[in-house]
């Protein structure tokens, strides 16, 4: 264990000279505790600026080798137990002195929270932007694309994005960050190691977010089952190519780019699935190709929780959405938007359906079915049955009129 007892008057001034310190073999133990020290003086003051008379009661060095982001070989940071009004772990890459991880061990300093009292989401991001800097990161472009509630109230969870040319990085870069609503101060925050990856140089895409969303729905009801998924979020974004778990269609430019280093524009498209499958719920990641509609990637991975403001269903699927904007597509191509309904008809056994997919947008609630001209009827297969129901007349037109492919 390594004490230091200094003072919180001077340490700050030898925390900022420290990269000027610095040598070909990194930042020192001496130079890390500075830092981490500083950095607390900002993260624990929150809105109130710096704490300049912050008491450090002992800090305790390891070497780590932070496995998280990074294989095996020797370790890369510097882990510090800081004992103060509080239990604080901040880990610190040796390489470069930046702050990759700050865990505070100790909930928020009051159980008692009243939401008049909560910072404003603007002021949120300021902090976590002050956060950032004092962490030693660059602003260069950051956006908070995410904000979250935690289990406790009195957390308020953000997380941000470098960009390029106003393009944010792929989620995998985000950084994340838990604040106290009430005060702005950092509980928890993880900075990863964002990959290197050279952005490309025509940032513009060729196909809109509703385009995106449109082919990723039709490819996951076509190739793997799904009948009802709300979407969640659907940004532009640069993201490395690679190969993900579920499903891959990369193209020899794509593996030449995989190869350099470089990065390509996509939509990802988030999208929850409704029916519970193999004891339980699935989200699919899909990567759309921003330059012509191709879907590249797929991750499917299982989740719990609510779906991100599409409604979700409590049972099985009843066409019971009401009176709204709907948008239906056939294979991607528009075949109706505007105001309509589908009212609920009948219950049946599960069999095979005649007639042609329809994919109808509800809202971010999305259900495939298939349009049967002889009754006029949708019809949906939910959890083992079949759902019936009745469009309204405009919509109904649209679907007997509308040439199929």
């Amino acid at each position: 264990m390594v004490l230091r007892h200094i003072s919180a008057r001077f340490w700050w001034i030898a925390c900022l000279l420290a990269p000027s310190l610095v040598g070909a073999q990194g930042w020192t133990e001496d130079q890390c505790v500075n830092k981490a020290k500083h950095f607390l003086s900002v993260a624990l003051a929150g809105k109130n600026g710096v704490v300049n008379d912050l008491v450090i009661k002992s800090v305790k060095v390891e070497q780590d080798r932070f496995t998280i982001y990074e294989g095996e070989g020797p370790p890369t940071h510097l882990k510090l137990s800081i004992r103060h009004d509080q239990d604080t772990q901040v880990y610190i890459r040796q390489e470069n002195g930046l702050i990759t991880v700050v865990h505070a061990l100790d909930s928020p300093t009051s159980t008692e929270f009243n939401p008049r009292h909560a910072l404003s989401d603007r002021e949120l991001q300021e902090m976590a932007l002050k956060y950032h800097r004092a962490a030693g990161w660059k602003e260069t472009g950051m956006v908070i694309f995410h904000f979250g509630f935690s289990m406790d109230p009195r957390v308020r969870i953000l997380h941000l994005l470098p960009t390029v040319r106003g393009v944010p990085y792929h989620w995998e870069s985000s950084i994340y960050m838990e604040l106290d609503y009430a005060t702005g101060q950092l509980i928890t925050g993880n900075w990863p190691k964002i990959p290197n990856v050279s952005p490309p140089t025509d940032l513009a895409p060729r196909i809109t977010s509703e385009q995106a969303i449109d082919w990723a729905m039709d490819f996951v009801t076509r190739e793997r089952g799904v009948t009802e998924a709300s979407t969640v979020w659907h940004p532009l974004c640069v993201c490395r190519v690679q190969d993900w778990l579920e499903y891959s269609n990369l193209n020899t430019h794509d593996l030449e780019l995989q190869r350099l280093g470089q990065g390509k524009l996509v939509y990802e498209v988030l999208i929850l699935d409704h029916t519970y499958r193999d004891g339980g719920r699935y989200r699919y990641d899909v990567l759309v190709d921003a330059a012509d509609g191709r879907i590249m990637t797929i991750w499917k991975r299982e989740f719990s929780g609510g779906f991100g403001g599409g409604k979700a269903m409590s049972g099985p699927f009843g066409w019971d959405l009401g009176d709204g904007q709907v948008r239906a597509t056939e294979a991607g191509r528009r075949v109706f938007t505007g105001r309509a309904s589908v009212d609920f008809v009948r219950w049946t056994h599960d069999r095979p359906l005649k007639g042609r997919t329809v994919l109808l947008q509800f809202g971010k609630v999305f259900a495939s079915a298939t349009f049967d001209k002889d009754t006029g009827l949708l019809a949906m297969k939910s959890q083992g049955r079949i759902a019936w129901g009745r469009p309204s007349p405009d919509l109904a037109r649209k679907l007997s009129s509308y040439k199929l492919r």
